[in-house]
């Protein structure tokens, strides 16, 4: 059932990433453009080190000792520019062609905070300013990733405000947006979905971050440019595009990165190596960690620990036709499994996970229009066992997942600028061990979806509208009395955002958004110990399609030297799925019976953050967040609902400390309000205040910079559990330990 779909799908894939990469348009068809971007601050003096981005290119590049970056080989259209530097406002520029095939664009940048970030790539087809996005979008650029950087995406992007971690150990951790996580938000990573990940209270997103260039997280229903799962929102990882030699000399350049973690004896490290010539460009990357159990100030969390390594390549090209590339990268864990001591003393169950993905995109320029394409195909497989010496599986699971999708992005008419697409995706699964947890299965999905903006004086507006068909066919199951199944759904999706420019550097914004969700088969048909869990679960072949209708208003302003917001939310879900502990144990396991079933659920809170640029090398932040989650039908608080939240912080930039060294200290923390509203059956621990201090050395190197990062978490040693920590009920978070890191160019 699954090699045909593996080998012809792979071979299709290498297929489609070899016409990719030969049957290219001619660039001079195109027109070839240079683009060459100068920046510098108000003394007139040129800013080295700024990123400057060409968004409908794909392209980077650094601004040298004169404070320009160039651009060879570009498309002969309209681009919009963006220059970002640490210290300074972003700058975002609209180029228009010239007839001499050749730009010169000369940027001012005001010292100031990065205020709401650059742009945003991930709320709209079209890259937007942070500010001017009509949906609540928040970003993580590679600068505040290289000390933020865990194990885990969850706990990597857990301090933006509206944006909390579900953990169950170290490396477990899943991005909760507003109340909302597991298959009601989205992950993506490098253009993929992660369509088999989110599932399951023990499984986590397998993404490598070590290659990331930013984060960007849509907070609220995303469904009309993702489809299903993207209820809640979405977390979009975002790598570095590959490097291009255009007008330039080949070249080769390497990254190395390398750091501890004190409390888990947790030694880690990466490499990249990347190089350029001409219009073609590669890179290669290797990471590993090992972490023994986690220790908390009430003793040690057993059986905690995990292991990891990944890695992977690229190669492409690109030029005034546009770009493509294909890539490939795997990813091997063992992560262990904490149990409560009081259920199980000795308990040491373990996963094995191997993901492998390979993905082709293309970036094709047609004259003022662009056409965006990609393919992927994804393997995960998960095997569960019970105990460090088990050698068959509990559970075991075999996913493949192949994705496609298309959309032409089209050039201003009638005022409006947009995408038209469509997207299929198919995942074919089958499952075994000693407790099978589900049936083999095969779904297929295609979305058609438009997009389009408008602006005009002090307005815009944004508005979309998809159509979902999913099929899902079961196999039938002796082990889970199971026989064939066949699963058809509709949905149809969209949002309505406006922005009110209300005067300079202050923005009204609303918008009302419709999500939905297709039921997992993990929903519909386990009858089954999940060994993650350790639970009987079963499911209901009777589930429907969840639809949620968000709405919500915020407002933002930004100033030289100080930027907020605050955004008001309430989402309303129909058919919200979710399962209730029956408190009856299955006779043939013991484990206590869980049931999936569905109601109507109602979420409503905000999120708030500032930040202030006290002097220029001295910013302060703040920010708040809370989720007061309600399952109507049951007339029950929503279990694992983040309470109120405030997070501060205070950072040092940019301090002279010797000839070409730079130094950063800092300082962090957060206020966890108590839990008051927990589910019945649900362990609500106490509040908490916990801070981080930050301390870093910017080094001049021979091949750039070689930054030296310290951070010390937890420095009051406080002995806390989180509400959203899926171990809560029996052992608490680290205590104080320090994450030690180093990045040198090679």
């Amino acid at each position: 059932m699954q090699k045909p779909l593996l080998t012809l799908s792979a071979r299709r894939l290498a297929l489609a990433g070899a016409a990719v990469l030969v049957a290219t348009p001619s660039a001079r068809a195109q027109g070839v453009r240079l683009l060459v971007t100068c920046g510098a601050d108000t003394t007139g003096a040129p800013v080295a080190g700024a990123t400057v981005r060409v968004l409908e290119a794909a392209r980077t590049a650094r601004t040298g000792a004169d404070g320009c970056a160039r651009f060879a080989e570009l498309p002969h259209t309209t681009v919009r520019v963006v220059v970002t530097r640490p210290g300074f406002r972003p700058v975002s520029r609209t180029v228009m062609p010239v007839l001499a095939l050749t730009d010169t664009l000369h940027v001012v940048l005001q010292p100031a905070v990065v205020a709401l970030g650059a742009v945003q790539v991930s709320a709209t087809p079209l890259a937007t300013r942070v500010f001017d996005a009509p949906q609540a979008t928040a970003t993580m650029d590679e600068t505040v990733l290289r000390t933020a950087r865990a194990p885990s995406l969850g706990e990597t992007i857990a301090r933006m405000p509206g944006v909390q971690n579900q953990s169950l150990g170290p490396e477990i951790g899943k991005p909760v947006i507003r109340g909302l996580t597991g298959n009601r938000v989205l992950v993506v990573a490098n253009g993929q979905r992660q369509e088999f990940q989110q599932w399951g209270e023990d499984h986590a997103p397998n993404i490598e971050l070590p290659d990331a260039a930013a984060i960007e997280v849509v907070r609220g229903p995303a469904s009309v440019l993702y489809g299903s799962d993207a209820l809640g929102g979405v977390a979009n990882v975002i790598a570095r595009p590959l490097p291009d030699a255009l007008g330039r000399d080949p070249f080769m350049q390497a990254r190395l990165r390398a750091g501890y973690v004190t409390n888990n004896s947790a030694p880690e490290g990466s490499i990249a190596l990347e190089g350029a010539r001409g219009a073609f460009g590669w890179r290669t990357s290797l990471a590993g960690q090992v972490a023994g159990d986690l220790r908390t100030p009430a003793g040690p969390l057993r059986n905690s620990a995990y292991d990891m390594v990944g890695g992977g390549g690229a190669v492409g090209a690109r030029g005034a036709w546009g770009s493509a590339q294909l890539e490939y990268s795997g990813k091997r864990e063992r992560p262990a499994i904490a149990e409560d001591p009081l259920v199980d003393p000795l308990y040491s169950g373990f996963q094995r996970i191997s993901t492998d993905l390979v993905r082709a995109e293309a970036r094709l320029q047609l004259g003022a229009d662009r056409l965006e394409l990609g393919v992927g195909l994804q393997h995960n497989k998960r095997a569960e066992f019970a105990s460090r010496g088990a050698a068959d599986a509990t559970t075991a699971l075999d996913a493949r997942t192949l994705t496609a999708d298309a959309r032409l992005l089209h050039a201003p008419r009638f005022g409006l600028e947009g995408a038209f697409g469509i997207s299929y995706s198919a995942l074919t699964f089958e499952g075994g061990g000693l407790e099978p947890l589900l049936p083999a299965y095969r779904w297929h999905d295609v979305g058609l979806y438009a997009f389009e903006q408008w602006r005009g004086g002090q307005f815009e507006f944004a508005a979309g509208l998809r159509g979902d068909i999913r099929s899902l066919a079961t196999a039938p199951s002796t082990a889970l009395s199971l026989a064939p199944q066949q699963k058809d759904w509709t949905a149809l999706s969209g949002n309505l955002g406006a922005v009110w420019h209300a005067a300079d550097g202050i923005a009204l914004v609303a918008n009302l958004g419709r999500g939905f969700r297709a039921p997992q088969p993990s929903e519909l048909y386990a009858n089954g110990v999940h060994q993650g869990t350790l639970a009987y679960e079963i499911g209901d072949p009777a589930l429907d399609v969840e639809r949620s209708l968000n709405i919500e208003a915020g407002l933002r302003v930004e100033r030289t030297d100080w930027h907020a917001e605050v955004t008001a939310y309430r989402n309303a879900i129909d058919g919200f799925i979710y399962y209730r502990p029956t408190g009856v144990r299955e006779p043939r396991t013991g484990f206590e019976i869980f049931r999936f079933t569905q109601g109507r659920a109602l979420i409503s809170g905000f999120e708030g953050s500032a930040t202030w640029q006290v002097r220029r090398n001295l910013e302060v932040t703040a920010g708040a967040d809370l989720s007061l989650g309600t399952n109507e039908s049951l007339v029950t608080p929503l279990p694992f609902m983040p309470p109120l939240r405030l997070l501060y912080g205070a950072t040092w930039r940019d301090l002279r400390v010797g000839r070409g060294v730079l130094a950063t200290l800092g300082v962090s923390g957060e206020q966890m309000m108590r839990q008051t509203r927990p589910d019945v059956a649900e362990v609500a621990p106490a509040g908490f205040h916990m801070f981080d201090l930050q301390g870093g050395l910017e080094l001049p190197g021979a091949r750039g910079p070689v930054h030296l990062d310290v951070l010390l978490r937890n420095a009051g040693d406080v002995t806390y559990s989180r509400p959203l920590n899926r171990f809560k009920g029996f052992a608490r978070e680290m205590g104080r330990h320090l994450v030690l890191r180093v990045t040198v160019p090679l």
